[in-house]
Order: C-alpha cells, then sequence, then structure tokens
C-alpha cells in the first residue's frame, strides 16, 4: 500500500487536507486510469465537456454547470445523488440517489466516464491484482450500456492495459516470459506445419504423376475391337506363312524329283576299241578338221 500523494496518479479534490475514505478510478473516457481520492465529507462531481470527472468539495461555490452529482460521507460510505437534470447509473440502475458499497459502478451521465467505487484504508493499493483487474471488466461489461461489441472491446483493451501497467513486477515478468515460450512454441508448430504441408505436397505430386500413369495406360489399353484385329491379322499370317513353306518345300524336292524321274532315261554302254580303229578314227576327224577351215 502507498500513500496518495506517492501513487503517481492525478488526485481530484484536496487530499492533503483530510483522511482519504475512498477514491474513484475512472475506466473509461479522457480520465482513464486517474484516481479522485475521497477526502472530504461533501463533494461534487463534474464532467466537463471533454468528459473529463473532477471532485472538488461542494461548499466551493458558485456551482457550475458540469456539476453532475453530489457525494456525502455517512457512517461508514458514501451516498450518491445526482444533480437536478441528471442522470447516475449505479451498477447498471438509474439512481436519483444511493449508498455506495465497495466496488460499485458508477457511471455520471449518458456521455460521461465510468468509474469504480472503493473504499481504502487511508491509501492506495501499489497495485491491483488480477482478480481486482478482471472483476473490473467484468463489472464493466455487465453495467455498462454501450453496444455489446463497443464495451467487450472497451474491457480487453482496458484489461490489457491495466495488466500491463498496474500489477507486480513478477507478474508481469512471468507473464512476459509465458508470452515468449508460448511463441517459441507456435514457432516451432508453425515450423512442424510447414514441413508437413511440404511432405503432403510431395506425395501429392507423386499420387498425381501415378494417376496420369494409370490415365495413360488406361488410353493405350487394347479394345476388344483391337484385339479381334489382331487375332485376324495374326491368323492371315500364320496361313501366309504356312504357304510360303509349302513352296518352299516344294522347291526344296524339285531337284530329287527330276533326278528320280531322270534315272529311268539314262543308258550305260560299254565297248572296246582296238588300236587300228582308234587311229582311223582319229584320222578321220583331222581330215574333218582340215575340210571345215578350208
Amino acid at each position: 500500500m502507498r500513500k496518495p500523494e506517492e501513487s503517481g496518479m492525478t488526485p481530484s479534490g484536496h487530499a492533503g487536507e483530510g483522511e482519504v475514505r475512498a477514491f474513484l478510478e475512472s475506466l473509461t473516457g479522457p480520465s482513464r486510469g486517474y484516481v479522485n481520492w475521497l477526502v472530504d465529507k461533501a463533494l461534487t462531481v463534474s464532467v466537463n465537456d471533454g468528459r473529463v470527472l473532477s471532485l472538488r468539495p461542494k461548499d466551493d461555490l458558485p456551482p457550475h454547470d458540469n456539476d453532475i452529482a453530489t457525494l456525502k460521507w455517512a457512517d461508514d460510505g458514501y451516498t450518491i445523488a445526482a444533480s437536478a437534470g441528471r442522470n447516475v447509473w449505479v451498477n447498471g440502475q438509474k439512481a436519483s440517489s444511493a449508498l455506495l458499497r465497495h466496488g460499485d459502478m458508477i457511471e455520471f451521465g449518458e456521455k460521461g466516464p465510468m468509474s469504480r467505487y472503493r473504499l481504502c484504508d487511508h491509501s492506495f493499493p501499489a497495485h491491483h491484482t488480477v482478480e481486482d483487474i478482471l472483476s473490473d471488466a467484468y463489472a464493466y461489461t455487465r453495467t455498462s450500456r454501450r453496444p455489446f461489441a463497443k464495451k467487450m472491446s472497451g474491457a480487453l483493451r482496458n484489461s490489457g492495459r491495466r495488466l500491463a501497467s498496474q500489477t507486480t513486477i513478477l507478474f508481469r515478468i512471468t507473464v512476459l516470459a509465458t508470452l515468449l515460450v508460448i511463441a517459441g512454441f507456435g514457432y516451432l508448430l508453425y515450423q512442424n506445419d510447414r514441413r508437413l504441408a511440404d511432405s503432403i505436397e510431395q506425395e501429392s505430386r507423386k499420387i498425381e504423376a501415378v494417376a496420369i500413369m494409370l490415365a495413360q495406360t488406361r488410353e493405350d489399353a487394347l479394345t476388344p475391337d483391337d484385339l479381334a484385329s489382331l487375332r485376324e491379322a495374326f491368323k492371315n499370317q500364320v496361313l501366309s506363312t504356312e504357304q510360303r513353306l509349302g513352296t518352299l518345300e516344294q522347291r526344296a524336292g524339285a531337284p530329287t524329283r527330276v533326278i528320280a524321274a531322270s534315272t529311268r532315261s539314262v543308258a550305260f554302254l560299254q565297248g572296246l576299241m582296238d588300236c587300228a580303229t582308234w587311229k582311223a578314227g582319229r584320222y578321220c576327224g583331222m581330215y574333218w578338221d582340215r575340210m571345215e577351215k578350208t
């Protein structure tokens, strides 16, 4: 816990003139994140044209046109009362006067900021717990009159800002380390997904190539008509070959047949001739040769 003057926040009212009984922490508007200390027993709440929340002692006259409500200390808490012609919502309910309790959400006017009311023991918490921040976000989404999408985005944005700035150093380091670990795992998963995607792509290419081959094979496959044509051509080829073999066989047996047929027409004559006869025949032959030359 720390004192108001050490909190680094911008207090409203005269925090040094009395004991801090409670504070209003603005959750929306330009004053988001600022703390308004509730010190005096009677305070006037104002919201200027810029939607900035400010407090001053009630006896601080004259009244301002931007006054929207008054706060009075009674027993152990403040009571809020809306100024004439002004509207104030407490926990999402419109109220002209209400006794505030620790943790109440107060919305000042239709366009005014929304603040969380908290009692304190004369000091301001040095750091907010995660439970307090999430509780504020839940209370804001439950009581805000803004459209659902806008109040959800505002709650997430405000919660993130407060978690990053109003929590302990150890918690921030832990969250940062956790985020880094998650980012590391995310990167590893991304790399694994990329490798898996590349493997799937390669397998798909192989499957596509096989499909193309199957399609080509299907196109090249023989149809029944093609088989019939091939059978007929083969049959014709066989018949032609048989005819050619028959012709060759006939030609191969012709000499044998000729010799066999001519053997019956061949005669063998054997005779004896004496020397005188041979000489006479030779002389006759020589004579005829001379006659032919002359």
